[in-house]
C-alpha cells in the first residue's frame, strides 16, 4: 500500500510536464484559497487533475500548501483508499517535478519548503484517481498568492478514448544561479515490437534520475504493455523506482500512461496503453529512481 500511494502521488512520472483532463468543475478564488472538484478517474492510470500556479518570495520565507477532500471515506468501489487516490504535486518553472504532497491525517494533505533568494513561478496540480465518485476540495497556500493556471486550447489525440489531453503552459526556464535540474539520460532507441528488452542503470538523486526510452507505436492501435524489473526490488516495492509512459505534443511531453504494481507489493510495475500514433509519433517510456545514491539496475519488457 506504501508503494501505491508514492506511485500515485508520481503522478505522471518524475522530470516531465504533464497533461491535464478535461471536464472537471471550474474553481472558485477566495481567500487565497482554491475551491473545485474533479469527476471520477476515467480508469486506474489515468488521474483527473486542476493546475494553479504561485510565485515564491524571495525572502526565505516558509511557503505551506494544504489541500483539503471529500469524500473522506476509507475505501472506494474499487477497493483503494481515497488518500492514496487524491493529492497534489508541484512543478518547477522549469517543468520538473519540485515537491509532493504527504497526508497530513485523513482527507488532507500537505506540503511545505523554504523559498530562495531567486523569484520562480510554480505549478501546483490537484489530482484525482478515484473512479469511485467526484472529489471536492479546498487547496490553500500562506506564504505566497494562489492564482488559476492559465488553460491552453486543449489538443484532442486519438490515441487516448475518451479523454482530450491539454498540456500545461510553456514553462520558463530557471535562471542561470537557479540548481541545475535533472536531465533525462540519452533517449535508447529500443522496444520496437514484443518480445525487446532494455536493461539499464540509474542512480538516484534528490530530484528523481530518469532515462528516457522509445517505445515505438503499433500500426493498427493495438494496445502495448510494459514491464519493469529491479535487481533491487524493495524500490519498486516502496515506490522510489518505476517508469511513466509519454508522447511529444507541440513540443510538450505529455502523460500518456502510469505503470502500476499488478498487485498489492508486486515487485514489478506494469502498464498496458493504446499503441495508435496518429499525429503524435511514437511513445516514450521514463524510467525514474527517487532514492538519492541508490543503484537501480532495471529491465523494460515489451509484450
Amino acid at each position: 500500500m506504501v508503494r501505491l500511494r508514492r506511485l500515485l502521488r508520481e503522478m505522471v512520472g518524475a522530470g516531465a510536464v504533464v497533461g491535464v483532463l478535461l471536464f472537471h468543475a471550474a474553481p472558485t478564488f477566495a481567500d487565497n484559497s482554491m475551491t473545485g472538484s474533479l469527476p471520477p478517474s476515467p480508469n486506474p492510470s489515468t488521474p483527473e487533475a486542476q493546475s494553479y500556479v504561485f510565485t515564491g518570495p524571495n525572502n526565505g520565507a516558509t511557503v505551506t500548501l494544504t489541500l483539503t477532500y471529500s469524500p473522506n471515506v476509507t475505501l472506494d468501489s474499487t477497493g483503494h483508499p481515497y488518500d492514496a487516490l487524491v493529492g497534489f504535486n508541484v512543478y518547477g518553472d522549469d517543468g520538473t517535478l519540485f515537491g509532493k504532497s504527504g497526508l497530513a491525517s485523513p482527507g488532507v494533505r500537505t506540503w511545505s519548503f523554504i523559498s530562495t533568494s531567486s523569484v520562480h513561478q510554480y505549478t501546483v496540480q490537484v489530482f484525482n484517481y478515484a473512479e469511485a465518485s467526484s472529489v471536492s476540495y479546498t487547496l490553500s497556500i500562506q506564504g505566497a498568492d494562489l492564482a488559476p493556471a492559465a488553460t491552453p486550447t486543449p489538443t484532442p489525440n486519438p490515441a487516448i478514448v475518451p479523454a482530450t489531453l491539454m498540456p500545461l503552459p510553456t514553462p520558463t526556464p530557471l535562471p542561470s544561479t537557479a540548481p541545475a535540474a535533472p536531465t533525462p539520460q540519452a533517449l535508447n532507441t529500443a522496444l520496437t515490437a514484443p518480445g525487446q528488452k532494455v536493461t539499464g542503470r540509474l542512480t538516484g538523486g534528490v530530484i528523481s534520475t530518469l532515462q528516457d526510452i522509445s517505445v515505438s507505436g503499433t500500426s493498427n492501435g493495438s494496445p502495448i504493455t510494459l514491464t519493469l524489473s529491479a535487481q533491487q526490488s524493495a524500490l519498486v516495492v516502496s515506490g522510489l523506482a518505476g517508469f511513466n509512459v509519454y508522447q511529444m505534443q507541440g513540443g510538450v511531453k505529455v502523460l500518456i500512461a502510469v505503470a502500476l504494481p499488478p498487485t498489492i507489493n508486486s515487485p514489478v510495475v506494469t502498464v498496458t496503453f493504446p499503441g495508435g500514433t496518429e499525429g503524435y509519433g511514437n511513445f516514450i517510456a521514463e524510467v525514474y529512481n527517487s532514492q538519492p545514491g541508490a543503484e537501480l539496475d532495471y529491465t523494460l519488457t515489451r509484450s
